[in-house]
């Protein structure tokens, strides 16, 4: 319905996780990556589970990807918590 042009990558991991009650089933983890508003954004979300985001006070935390040292990034949780 507008003229702007959005800009966004998914990627699916290639393993997975079970989780006990109550997702009893297998989960992945999926990387959204997204260009808006002239920034690039990470969302971050797992097929069935949660992230308990607001169980840490600074909004910070330590990325590793494969043999790269790890680096730190500020995040935000979505307003409506899913």
């Amino acid at each position: 319905m507008i003229s702007e042009k959005r800009y966004y990558a998914i990627c699916a991991s290639t393993n997975e996780v079970e989780f006990n009650f109550p997702y009893q089933s297998v989960s992945t983890l999926i990387l959204t990556l997204r260009n808006q508003n002239k920034k690039n954004e990470l969302m971050i979300t797992i097929s069935k589970g949660q992230i308990m985001t607001s169980v840490f006070d600074d909004k910070s935390c330590r990325v590793k990807f494969d043999d790269n040292k790890p680096m730190n990034f500020t995040y935000s949780s979505i307003s409506g918590g899913s």
